[in-house]
């Protein structure tokens, strides 16, 4: 599985528990692929680099830089060839579709309501909360055991609903948007 964390959650992931830092866990361990594209990294350090973001890295040993060499080494560095204007509200959230679309991501992960999440999906591209995400590796890995112990492949299970008002509590468990 491959996928593209928005900036928002790469930031929660790096510097605070919950699920965006299991997200990226997982993709330490090897259970799916990240993929980024160069503008996303140099967003991330920006945002990283903030006073408020950098003191807590300082107080942890760490630097904004050292974060974002780490994530080149562990992700999939896509150079999208178009940025094309999906997002009316936020330009800046047409590189997230973009990477995307250029790693032929299954999925974008998103904290961002306004812009990203109401989109839903972007040429086959489900456009998902981190909540969902967890969910649906929970589920993989269930159905992988499952199958081990019966000696049957089973079916993926059918997509979870991209609409927003599905999902109306996950906010609360997914960090928020910084």
């Amino acid at each position: 599985m491959r996928f593209v964390l928005d900036t928002n959650l790469l930031v929660s992931g790096v510097i605070a528990a919950g699920l965006p830092r299991r997200l990226v866990d997982g993709a330490k361990a090897g259970e799916f692929e990240l993929c980024t594209s160069e503008v996303l990294l140099a967003e991330l350090l920006d945002v990283l680099s903030r006073g408020k973001f950098a003191t807590r890295l300082s107080q942890a040993g760490l630097t904004s830089q050292g974060i974002v060499d780490d994530l080149r080494r562990l992700a999939v560095i896509v150079a999208p060839t178009d940025v094309p204007r999906v997002v009316p509200t936020d330009p800046e959230d047409d590189h997230v579709i973009a990477a995307a679309v250029a790693a032929r991501a299954e999925l974008i992960v998103t904290g961002d309501r306004k812009h990203l999440l109401p989109i839903g999906s972007h040429q086959g591209i489900a456009i998902v909360t981190a909540l969902e995400v967890v969910e649906r590796l929970e589920a993989r890995g269930k159905r992988q055991d499952l199958s081990a112990r019966c000696g049957v492949s089973l079916r993926a299970l059918p997509p979870k609903s991209t609409d927003p008002d599905d999902h109306v509590d996950e906010q609360a468990e997914e960090n928020g948007k910084h």
